[in-house]
């Protein structure tokens, strides 16, 4: 941190399991934290986990970042994404953290409908920061692919979207994500709107 200056500073990571320890996962090989950010907000391509990382202080402290009451699960991803947004990040390759993998009751292993309803809080959170301080709109695109992404898990999880509704009220702006929004919502078979969502994150990620 001292060395790159940076904000967060990213390092290897082994998963030990009851086989033993896994090849390190490596760090986002990339120093442009615009790009960086917007995969995070794309969800499921760049990790949002807290651990194996040091972070300034005053990212925190001078911008009120916090834990929310009542988000315990996807808390990473609310607080990471907030973060990111004032901070310059930076990586190394050697292992820093090592992952156990032996609790199979962990909330990264499950997920009720309680693990569901705090994964929306943490969207809803995620959605209101960006709206309030993301002024020129940079991260739209990235941010509403997040957000068709919350309502992909509702739909696998069989959860009420009416429920959904009142914990992360979204409504895609542009034609794309309203088409997006509506194969999920509707009657289009889960296998078709997966295919669309995967191919729209999949192209914005590489073009990027």
């Amino acid at each position: 941190m001292e060395r790159s200056g940076a904000d967060v500073v990213d390092g290897a990571w082994q998963r030990f399991t009851s086989a033993g320890l896994s090849e390190p996962m490596f760090p986002c090989q990339t120093h442009d934290t615009k790009r960086y950010l917007s995969l995070m907000l794309c969800q499921n391509i760049v990790s949002n986990r807290m651990w194996g990382r040091l972070f300034r202080r005053s990212l925190y402290t001078d911008h009120g970042i916090t834990l929310v009451p009542g988000v315990d699960y996807s808390e990473d991803y609310s607080i990471m994404t907030r973060l990111m947004f004032y901070a310059s990040r930076s990586f190394i390759n050697d292992v820093v953290y090592f992952y156990s993998d032996e609790n199979a009751a962990s909330y990264t292993h499950t997920r009720s409908e309680r693990h569901l309803r705090s994964y929306l809080k943490a969207n809803r959170i995620v959605l209101d920061f960006f709206k309030e301080n993301d002024s020129h709109c940079i991260y739209n695109v990235p941010l509403q692919l997040g957000m068709i992404n919350a309502l992909r898990c509702v739909r696998i999880d069989g959860y009420s979207f009416a429920e959904a509704d009142k914990l992360l009220p979204y409504r895609p702006s542009g034609v794309l994500f309203r088409i997006l929004a509506a194969m999920f919502r509707g009657t289009c078979p889960f296998r078709l709107a997966n295919l669309a969502y995967l191919t729209v994150r999949k192209i914005y990620s590489r073009l990027f």
